[in-house]
């Protein structure tokens, strides 16, 4: 009896899969809000001592295509990014998968980096196949969805980071203000775009970047790079403006990266509520791995 007794326990020992461990943060600081040409600053701490954690979003265009965000403290290391990053925010969102990047912010580390996160669900419209009142009513959906946002789940496979926010209505709504009159700082028509049919469309996105761009030097040493872009596209679908929105590398290598694009991208230009060709711009993150 007691061998199968033994047995039984050692099974179970085996098979019981590991409890995640969640570590809650609670704010340590109020929201603080920047912004500049190239976008809106969302920043706050979280946490007390060991513990405390630095949490910054920027939104780089209106709607809800997603922000980036860093993560900075030393609760961010129990995240393990080698098998994707759950975010979630709550209640009433979906979970999203996602693969963040390992990084620096100034002296604070660990930090983990996310190129696209959305506190409001992505479900924005074609404007090709939807009504001006159904995309009306999307948009609010979606609103009302993210100021009901009280916290946000960063989990690995066991750990989970839990970041309670409160409520988000007046922070939506200056980061929603302050999105907008991007459009108008990059010298666009803010009521063109609002209306607008079509966004530019990428013809050979493919083409734009390619291994031979990237520094040797940066090769030798292991250092793979993120690169916010933005690209202001003429009315004929060539890129006439290329602005570096955020890096992780170099001013010599943004500037090689935005040389590459000018140099070589192509698209069918964005169309106003008429179906014009216009004016606008085209956001896209250049990743470069080191294998």
């Amino acid at each position: 009896m007691k061998k199968i007794l033994l047995a039984s326990i050692a099974a179970a020992l085996v098979t019981a899969p590991a409890q995640a461990k969640t570590i809650i943060l609670a704010p340590s600081s109020k929201w603080a809000i920047s912004f500049d040409d190239e976008g809106c600053r969302l920043a706050r701490i979280f946490g007390e001592g060991d513990n405390q954690t630095t949490m910054v979003m920027i939104r780089r265009r209106p709607g809800s295509s997603g922000d980036y965000m860093v993560l900075a403290g030393k609760p961010v290391g129990e995240i393990q990014e080698r098998h994707g990053v759950e975010v979630g925010f709550g209640p009433g969102t979906d979970v999203n998968e996602t693969s963040p990047y390992r990084g620096s912010l100034g002296e604070i580390e660990p930090v983990l980096i996310f190129s696209s996160v959305s506190i409001r669900p992505e479900n924005t419209p074609s404007r090709l196949d939807q009504s001006e009142e159904d995309q009306a009513a999307l948009r609010a959906e979606s609103r009302k969805l993210a100021d009901g946002v009280t916290y946000m789940i960063v989990a690995d496979r066991s750990d989970e980071l839990r970041f309670d926010f409160g409520s988000m209505k007046e922070v939506n709504t200056v980061m929603d203000d302050c999105a907008n009159g991007l459009i108008e700082a990059w010298g666009l028509d803010a009521e063109k775009h609002a209306s607008a049919m079509r966004e530019p469309v990428p013809l050979n996105a493919e083409d734009w970047i390619r291994t031979s761009d990237y520094p040797m030097k940066m090769v030798r040493a292991g250092q793979p790079a993120i690169v916010n872009v933005r690209i202001i596209v003429g009315a004929d679908g060539s890129p006439t403006e290329c602005h570096i929105q955020s890096t992780t590398r170099p001013k010599a290598f943004d500037d090689a990266v935005c040389s590459s694009i000018l140099k070589r991208a192509d698209f069918d230009p964005a169309l106003d509520a008429a179906g014009k060709p216009m004016k606008s711009f085209h956001q896209t993150t250049v990743h470069f791995m080191i294998p």
